[in-house]
């Protein structure tokens, strides 16, 4: 894996650079993964970064139910140096394409698999199997440019967009969907099933 690629995508997801006066850049990912987490964190270690986990575990209450909210924040102190090399890398060969993506859907990607069932003569029947990867960003240059490296890699994909909502990335053929778990697979050890 290409850790600065890798790097770049989750930059592009869900991770943050923090800029504050009198102190070095930081990179900030807060998400509720601890795998991914970990994940992020040694990429950032192969970065030559030192990067540390925190956790906040707090309960919330939404219409009346109270439950648990986890989340793990990973940072690390990082010159500007470093920060340009992950903002500029070319993404040119496959293994740096693959792993901005990995990095990318691990940030923002989730999975749904679902048996179909369709009624026959007033009878439940089993029709095979619904599956799709999904990513959901605001910024659609970004998600052409995730379009346009799936489709080198031989995945078809559709971007919907929805008034007044983020736009959605969608992967739901068959031969796509395996395909794409084919190419990532562990790699992919974000994705959410929704």
């Amino acid at each position: 894996m290409n850790h600065i690629a890798y790097i770049k995508g989750v930059l592009d997801g869900d991770a943050c650079i923090e800029r504050e006066a009198k102190h070095r850049p930081r990179i900030v990912l807060a998400v509720k993964s601890r795998t991914f987490a970990e994940k992020f964190k040694d990429a950032l270690i192969h970065l030559g970064l030192s990067p540390y986990i925190t956790e906040q575990h707090r309960m919330r209450t939404f219409n009346g139910y109270t439950f648990r909210d986890d989340k793990f924040y990973c940072r690390a102190r990082c010159d500007e140096e470093k920060i340009s090399l992950i903002q500029n890398i070319p993404l040119k060969t496959s293994e740096e394409k693959i792993s901005y993506l990995t990095g990318f859907f691990d940030s923002e990607g989730s999975y749904y698999s679902a048996q179909q069932y369709i009624f026959s003569n007033g009878k439940k029947v089993k029709n095979g199997t619904q599956k799709r990867i999904d990513i959901t960003n605001k910024n659609k240059s970004l998600l052409k440019k995730c379009q346009a490296i799936l489709k080198e890699l031989g995945i078809y994909s559709k971007i919907y967009e929805y008034p007044n909502r983020a736009l959605q990335l969608v992967i739901s053929r068959h031969l796509d969907f395996d395909r794409f778990f084919g190419i990532f697979g562990s790699k992919y050890s974000g994705a959410k099933p929704t």
